[in-house]
């Protein structure tokens, strides 16, 4: 009697750690959405990188990750991010910050912060840390119940126009196509600011909706506006982290170990390979444009210099409106100093009063 309930016990023992075995190996369910289209670099290497990346090297462990792909806005749709993470309709999201302001008040600091960064990587880099070494700033993806998994930042933008632009006074009087809080930056230009459509920016600069449009090269090449005008003028304004890539914090902190460890690890080379990608891209982009006739225009550093500290302070407006301006000033000092650490050179102290 005694012997056989010895058995059952070992038999229930064993039973019980299958059962746990089975439930550790159990597939995870994943669905990664964006609400732009796989044809931008960045939601690209989502699909053809993070997503099979992470597959690799689960692989040869008792994890699997059943992955939903859901790019172009078919389940989510730009601006509905934070909400659609928060609320389960999708897990792992591509979180575009302006897009966003309600909810992510500060990340869209870099943007009051022109002329600080010519290098994608750098501000990526300089993003990243700023993100994990500032416990206010990250718990505000805490409160909406995300987990930040990595930092997304476009190369720097330039001037495109149908007629030269030499200096920044050539700027008075002239309507400038911008989008979100570029805006700003012709502040006290003399320029008149009109909203892009960016589905649209082509045909409105050949159609004189405004002269002249102030975008990432790698997107003036892509949509190919060497063909609406010719001119480009090159004031590398800067390189701006305009977003981050997140997991639901419940999902995430019900997950192993071991696959929180791989999503991150593939997570922090993704942003390094966009960076590098939009940089390539970029140039690869210029340098066909300008073989096909589009004259490039230089300006010296003295006149960069100028259109900064035309400005008003924007960084420091932006810190006046935040709720809590301590956090904000220790983020964009902290951001600051990450870019010089990158070999940057900002062309005017935002932090100064």
């Amino acid at each position: 009697m005694r012997q056989n309930l010895f058995v059952s016990k070992i038999l229930m023992a064993a039973i019980g750690s299958l059962l746990c075995f089975t439930a550790t190996a159990e597939n995870i369910k994943l669905t990664i959405a964006s609400g732009q289209p796989p044809v931008f670099p960045y939601i690209q290497l989502l699909r053809d990188y993070f997503v099979p990346e992470i597959d690799r090297r689960l692989a040869n462990t008792r994890h699997k990750i059943e992955w939903t792909q859901a790019y172009s806005g078919t389940v989510m749709k730009v601006g509905s991010e934070i909400e659609s993470v928060k609320d389960g309709v999708v897990d792992v999201a591509f979180v575009l910050f302006t897009n966003n302001v309600s909810k992510l008040p500060l990340q869209s600091f870099t943007y009051f912060m022109p002329f600080s960064s010519v290098d994608a990587s750098a501000s990526v880099a300089a993003f990243s840390q700023t993100q994990k070494n500032n416990k206010k700033f990250n718990d505000i993806w805490d409160r909406n119940g995300h987990e930040y998994l990595a930092s997304v930042a476009i190369e720097s933008f330039n001037l495109y126009s149908k007629k030269p632009i030499y200096k920044v006074s050539d700027l008075k009087g002239m309507k400038i196509g911008v989008i979100g809080p570029n805006a700003n930056w012709l502040r006290n230009t003399g320029a008149v600011a009109v909203t892009l459509n960016l589905s649209q920016i082509a045909n409105d600069l050949q159609n004189g909706i405004f002269d002249a449009t102030l975008i990432g090269d790698s997107v003036a090449a892509a949509i190919k506006i060497n063909e609406s005008g010719n001119y480009r003028t090159q004031f590398d304004v800067g390189s701006f982290v305009f977003a981050g890539l997140t997991i639901n914090k419940e999902k995430w902190n019900a997950m192993p170990p071991e696959v929180r460890s791989v999503i991150s690890s593939v997570a922090n080379e993704y942003e390094k390979m966009v960076a590098i990608q939009l940089k390539q891209k970029a140039k690869d982009g210029v340098d066909g444009m300008i073989k096909l006739g589009m004259n490039n225009i230089e300006v010296s550093q003295s006149e960069r210099a100028q259109w900064a500290q035309l400005m008003p302070n924007l960084a420091q407006e932006l810190i006046n409106s935040s709720a809590d301006k301590s956090m904000a000033g220790d983020v964009m000092a902290s951001y600051i100093k990450g870019l010089k650490a990158n070999g940057q050179q900002p062309l005017r102290d935002w932090l100064a009063k």
